[in-house]
């Protein structure tokens, strides 16, 4: 579920957090070009007519440059809300939207089904892969099939122990092709597999792991994913974002593994 609306140019989004099922994101981006826009700070006030409940005005957390959390539950009982939101921004006008939401009907509406997944990359590079595995098996036994034939003399059936058979040369063959294509899947995961979230976080000394998402050492979902995970163990951050705007704030002292 995802809504959005258009403000002084900027774009104002709501939608469920895609890691913290508990929180709202609001993003605030540039109407073309999509970039970040700096807020200093977004006002949140909700209102539900027909239940005569509002204003309210729950507490908003900075995560990344335009983008603000805030909790579901602050939408206290189902029915139709008016999220009014306005991002304050330094030297211009403020962005202001109003966004109509139905909770929770809209949310489980917008549910995708497992059956609904499509292939993705991850998944077209495995197919690559095990062909290509396929391939070049099919190759090296064609290639042990000739070579036999070719020192035996004989009937291929006649095995590699006929006193024409040499091991070295088959090796000769085999073991550069193995190496060849040992690297190969290293390069490859190195330029397509690897994510840039996962290269950032290696290139500053953390570790990309697979773990629960946590917050200042407070676990923010139940399933297990891939993350980065800070020195400090308290932060394993899912989103590229998020881990940005913590190298940015960390202190020198404090995270100077940072600074490498």
């Amino acid at each position: 579920m995802e809504k959005h609306a258009s403000s002084q140019g900027s774009l104002i989004s709501l939608s469920v957090h895609p890691v913290e099922q508990k929180q709202f994101l609001i993003t605030v981006t540039d109407e073309k070009t999509g970039a970040a826009v700096p807020v200093s700070e977004t006002i949140v006030t909700l209102d539900n007519a027909e239940k005569n409940i509002g204003p309210l005005v729950p507490e908003t957390d900075e995560r990344f440059p335009g983008g603000f959390t805030f909790p579901r539950n602050s939408l206290s009982v189902p029915g139709n809300w008016e999220i009014a939101i306005t991002a304050r921004r330094s030297g211009t006008y403020d962005a202001a939207v109003s966004l109509p939401l139905n909770y929770p009907a809209e949310l489980e509406d917008s549910r995708i089904g497992p059956d609904a997944r499509a292939p993705g990359l991850f998944e077209g590079i495995l197919v690559f892969v095990a062909v290509g595995a396929v391939l070049f098996s099919l190759a090296v036994y064609l290639y042990e099939k000739r070579q036999i034939a070719r020192c035996t003399g004989i009937e291929e059936n006649r095995g590699w122990s006929q006193p024409g058979f040499r091991l070295s040369r088959s090796l000769m063959a085999v073991v550069p092709a193995t190496v060849m294509v040992c690297l190969a899947i290293w390069v490859s995961d190195e330029l397509f597999v690897k994510s840039n979230f996962e290269r950032l976080c290696e290139s500053h000394g953390d570790v990309w792991t697979q773990s629960v998402p946590m917050r200042a050492g407070v676990t923010l979902a139940s399933e297990t994913m891939a993350v980065c995970s800070t020195s400090s163990n308290d932060f394993h951050f899912a989103d590229i974002r998020e881990y940005t705007q913590f190298l940015e704030k960390a202190p020198a002292g404090d995270e100077h593994h940072h600074h490498h």
